[in-house]
């Protein structure tokens, strides 16, 4: 069993039960080209379609719809799914098996990709074949097994009859797969006949030509179906870890609307770990966001929450986004940095800059990027996840939770926009960058203190969330600003003149569109207090 919450709970609480598919950061729309060699060992993205027929279906003829069919050769695979005993990882969408039989002979992780729709999946593969789950996958998938034993939980054999579907013009659009499927798991033995159909290329043919094939296939009786093989085995896998909740109304409960903002950022942060794991891009960022969101949110609506409980959980993650922000801050700078260096005049300065920039990068990001990595390995944040998921089910809250939200969170909503409000008031153009970051911070929680009221207050709640995002992005820019030209003068020190005088143009070039991120802010800003009037905030 995983590791326990810092406060007592039922250790059979609906809190060990696998969160809802959220998926990973990044584009669900990700080309070939962009297909990346990770440490398993290769990983694809996939988007199938699935489909339950009775065994004496008859397949329609699809050349009427002017494509090609090809027959590939039969298969048999045999797979062994391996699941928590509380099928922690199915519950997340997720899928674990050993699979022989075929061309990718191995072990196999599916897991969902944010953003795209649940038909998506990327799938890493490690080619070995034993026993043992390969310590690579465990890695990967410990946020969500969180400590709990992975065992064999059913077996599955499948006669399967591929077709390459092509266009006309011999563009290979999707494998049609015709399976008869044998599942035994949980004490039990079923089959059944399902049909996929999976992209060969995601385009807008492919698209297309399954939206046409499946379509055909419905009305010859097919059922669209979203259960996978090791779900038919294993039957109702009962609720999520992270369940999502129902809408909550300004006279709902406060508690209610509390977990659902609670359940919305776990999410983010436990599939943002993940990603993070298979260094995929923006994942640093993406968790780092997540960890300082549920801090805000701590920090909002601390009158509805036990402070005993919820202060050790808020010094974790501010110790997680420090460790994620060495990672994260390189990335922008150096990214920023390159982009500077090429905007030079000369063909010397931009290779002297760039060289510098480089080397400047190559020597931190290793360090900073091991440095996160063991952290993520730690018991301390083992102990973060459970904590969290647990808060999502059983907050350890106060009597002030069970009041309605127009009472309760409104208010603290409004006194966090009040402090934003009065800090940019005492604000002047030529305050000092440590100012304007401080601007930004308190932007940065009245806009999250938004977006987490926005669902439950309507639209003009959600307007002033956004209006408060667009700020909050530019003074992200201009603190970016300042901590390269922090950067650029350190490495201006010890450089050769030429290096150095490259270096002295990036950072004027910075100090002016300073002072142009705030000329637009102050433009910007009566937008801000005008969408806030509208949300009740003023």
């Amino acid at each position: 069993m995983g590791t326990q919450p810092r406060w007592d709970l039922d250790p059979l609480s609906p809190r060990f039960r696998g969160p809802s598919s959220e998926g990973l950061s990044g584009d669900p729309h990700r080309g070939d080209e962009q297909a990346r060699n990770v440490a398993v060992t290769e990983e694809f993205r996939e988007t199938e379609f699935k489909f339950r027929v009775n065994p004496e279906f008859d397949l329609p003829d699809l050349t009427t719809l002017d494509f090609r069919i090809d027959p590939q050769p039969p298969l048999i695979l045999d797979a062994d799914y391996y699941d928590t005993e509380r099928t922690t990882l199915l519950r997340w969408g997720i899928t674990l098996r050993r699979r022989s039989g075929g061309s990718d002979d191995g072990w196999h992780a599916k897991v969902p990709v944010v953003g795209a729709e649940v038909t998506t999946r990327d799938e890493i593969r490690v080619s070995a074949m034993g026993d043992t789950v390969p310590v690579e996958l465990v890695q990967i998938l410990t946020p969500f097994l969180r400590g709990q034993d992975v065992e064999h939980r059913a077996h599955v054999t499948t006669h399967r009859t591929p077709y390459l579907i092509s266009s006309t013009s011999d563009e290979a659009l999707i494998e049609l797969v015709d399976d008869h499927v044998e599942v035994s798991g949980a004490g039990t033995r079923s089959t059944f006949r399902e049909l996929e159909l999976e992209l060969v290329a995601d385009s807008p043919a492919a698209r297309a030509a399954v939206t046409r094939i499946g379509d055909r296939l419905r009305d010859n009786g097919a059922v669209p179906s979203s259960v996978s093989k090791a779900a038919s085995a294993l039957g109702d896998l009962g609720p999520p870890d992270v369940p999502e909740f129902p809408p909550v109304g300004p006279d709902g409960l406060a508690v209610d609307a509390l977990r659902s903002v609670l359940a919305r950022h776990v999410r983010h942060l436990v599939m943002s770990d993940v990603a993070v794991r298979r260094d995929l891009p923006d994942s640093v960022h993406q968790m780092r966001v997540a960890a300082r969101r549920l801090r805000s949110t701590f920090s909002t609506y601390r009158s509805l929450l036990d402070k005993e409980a919820v202060a050790p959980v808020r010094e974790d993650l501010s110790w997680l986004a420090r460790e994620l922000g060495a990672v994260r801050d390189t990335e922008v700078i150096h990214d920023l940095l390159v982009d500077l260096s090429s905007e030079l005049g000369q063909d010397e300065d931009r290779a002297a800059a760039l060289a510098t920039v480089d080397r400047w990068y190559d020597k931190r990001m290793p360090a900073a990027r091991a440095s996160v990595m063991a952290a993520l390995r730690t018991d301390r944040h083992d102990q973060l996840l459970e904590d969290l998921i647990a808060f999502v089910t059983e907050p350890p809250v106060t009597d002030d939770a069970f009041r309605p939200v127009e009472d309760v969170l409104l208010p603290r909503v409004r006194r966090t926009w009040r402090r934003l409000a009065h800090r940019v008031d005492a604000l002047n153009s030529s305050a000092p960058d440590e100012q304007w970051h401080e601007v930004r911070i308190l932007a940065k929680k009245a806009r999250y203190a938004a977006e987490g009221l926005g669902p439950v207050m309507g639209k003009h709640m959600m307007t002033c969330a956004g209006a408060l995002a667009k700020v909050t992005d530019l003074l992200g820019t201009h603190q970016d600003a300042h901590v390269a030209r922090t950067v650029l003068r350190t490495l201006a020190t010890g450089s050769d003149p030429h290096e150095a005088f490259a270096l002295g143009m990036m950072s004027q070039h910075e100090a002016e569109r300073q002072q142009d991120f705030r000329k637009e802010f102050r433009h910007l800003w009566p937008h801000v207090v005008h969408a806030a009037h509208k949300a009740g905030l003023e």
